[in-house]
């Protein structure tokens, strides 16, 4: 789905969440002035220092704001591969 937004131009690999949900409060989300920034690149690449501690939490009926709440963005693994060791998150 995001090669077809990337090939037709709706997105590109600097295009930031902020970018992306231009209508959520970002100040109701958890660390939301960091996750705001995240890229898509950093999000295909793994490399958004986004963590995800926990497992089975929202579901399809989750809100934006509880998906966008869970995890956090740890500043030093910005810009390197991070590869969750939870199976819970392997699919993402």
């Amino acid at each position: 789905m995001i090669g077809e937004l990337l090939y037709a131009g709706k997105l590109t690999l600097s295009t930031r969440l902020e970018d992306i949900f231009t209508t959520l409060n970002w100040d109701t989300v958890n660390g939301g002035a960091k996750k705001r920034l995240i890229t898509v690149e950093q999000l295909l690449t793994m490399s958004s220092g986004l963590t995800e501690p926990f497992c089975g939490l929202g579901g399809a009926t989750a809100t934006l704001v509880a998906t966008l709440n869970q995890g956090f963005v740890i500043d030093e693994q910005v810009g390197s591969f991070q590869h969750a060791e939870d199976p819970c998150v392997d699919h993402l």
